[in-house]
């Protein structure tokens, strides 16, 4: 009698979490056929090609993950909401800084490359479509994992502060080292938007989620970071000159998942 009560009381709770869940998943697909149409127009799906369109192949990356993040929360039972929302918050908030930074970038770009030109004010009413779509998802993603309990520390005071660290360092000192200095601020604030904030604040989550997010935090870091590297950032910099950036980030996103690779251990 007990049992049966209980699993009764608990089922509404169960019902309400997947629904909130395939909600979060709608909203994030949804958001991912917008970015899809951002991406494509400029280039027309020309994604290598570096004079086509603002936006790199290493966003259709992203683009790829944050769908792959909605199909999981649509389709996936509580044991991947863990993985789901956090890919799709990774690929989300990273979509968004990029329309933010494509607002203003959208007309320098065209200036030097001719690309896009003749459509600039269609251009950047996609870069805001963009940032918006980005930003929409990321919150419904964050949303199924503060319902979902991936916000769970099992890590210890030491483990916590060292991942801590380590994004605090990425986040700060990234843009400083591809900059390779604190002048021009634009360039600086650009180097932040699009990598140092986006991969120094997943690498110290690490530290804070559940074994099974944090694992998926760090692996999308090292994948970002990795496939990142070739694109020339709308011409404003040589990719050359930030490859082994990317890459040491790389590295130590792939010893912070391997670290919680391990088992849990008992949180201090």
């Amino acid at each position: 009698m007990s049992t049966g009560a209980t699993i009764f009381s608990t089922s509404p709770t169960i019902d309400t979490a997947l629904s909130g869940n395939r909600r979060a998943g709608t909203v994030v697909l949804v958001a991912a056929a917008a970015s899809a149409v951002v991406l494509a127009v400029p280039g027309g799906f020309r994604i290598f090609d570096g004079v086509a369109t603002l936006y790199g192949a290493s966003r259709w990356v992203l683009l790829a993950l944050m769908a792959a993040g909605g199909l999981m929360l649509r389709r996936g039972g509580p044991a991947a909401t863990g993985v789901a929302a956090t890919t799709g918050l990774f690929a989300a908030g990273q979509l968004s800084a990029t329309g933010i930074w494509a607002v203003k970038h959208w007309r320098p770009f065209s200036g030097m490359v001719g690309t896009g030109y003749d459509m600039l004010p269609l251009l950047m009413s996609l870069a805001a479509v963009l940032a918006v779509a980005g930003a929409s998802a990321g919150v419904f993603c964050l949303t199924a994992m503060r319902r979902n309990g991936v916000w769970a520390v099992q890590t210890t005071r030491i483990q916590r502060w060292v991942t801590f660290s380590a994004g605090a360092v990425v986040v700060v000192g990234l843009p400083v080292a591809m900059l390779g200095g604190l002048s021009p601020i634009t360039m600086l604030g650009t180097f932040t938007l699009l990598f140092g904030l986006p991969w120094g604040a997943a690498l110290a989550a690490t530290g804070w989620l559940r074994r099974d997010a944090a694992i998926a935090a760090g692996a999308l870091v090292t994948v970002s970071a990795l496939t990142a590297v070739g694109w020339s950032i709308g011409h404003s910099t040589e990719w050359r000159s930030v490859f082994l950036h990317f890459l040491a980030v790389a590295v130590v996103a792939a010893l912070a998942t391997a670290l919680r690779l391990r088992r849990p251990i008992q949180a201090l």
